[in-house]
C-alpha cells in the first residue's frame, strides 16, 4: 500500500511532499509543489476536488476526500485523502495529510 504525505501552507499551497506521495503522483518533488499535483487530478473529479479544497483551505479539523488521478504508466488511480489543520499559536498555519492508493480495495 503507497500511503504518500504532504504538508500545506495556509493558503492550500502544498510545501512538502514525501517521496511515496511523488511515487503516487508520477512527479518529481518541484513538479508536485504548491498546486502542480493538481494536474493529476482526473477531468471528471477537477471541480469537485478544488471546490471541496475551498473549504478546508482554513481550520477545518479533518478533511477527507477520495478522488481520482491519473499517472502515465499507470492509468487511473483511485486516491482517498485525509488531512488535520495544523493550528500554532498564531493561528491556522496550514493543513498536514495522507494521501492513500485505494485502487486494489476499489476494485475488489
Amino acid at each position: 500500500m503507497q500511503i504518500g504525505m504532504y504538508r500545506t501552507d495556509a493558503s492550500g499551497r502544498c510545501v512538502w511532499v514525501n517521496s511515496r506521495l511523488c511515487e503516487l503522483f508520477g512527479l518529481e518533488r518541484e513538479e508536485i509543489l504548491e498546486l502542480g499535483w493538481t494536474k493529476r487530478i482526473h477531468p471528471d473529479d477537477v471541480a469537485r476536488v478544488q471546490q471541496s479544497r475551498a473549504h478546508a483551505i482554513g481550520p477545518l479539523r479533518m478533511f477527507q476526500i477520495d478522488y481520482r488521478i491519473e499517472v502515465p504508466g499507470a492509468g487511473t488511480r483511485s486516491v482517498s485523502a485525509f488531512s488535520t489543520a495544523l493550528i500554532t499559536s498564531g493561528g491556522f498555519a496550514g493543513r498536514i495529510g495522507i494521501v492513500r492508493d485505494v485502487t486494489d480495495e476499489r476494485d475488489a
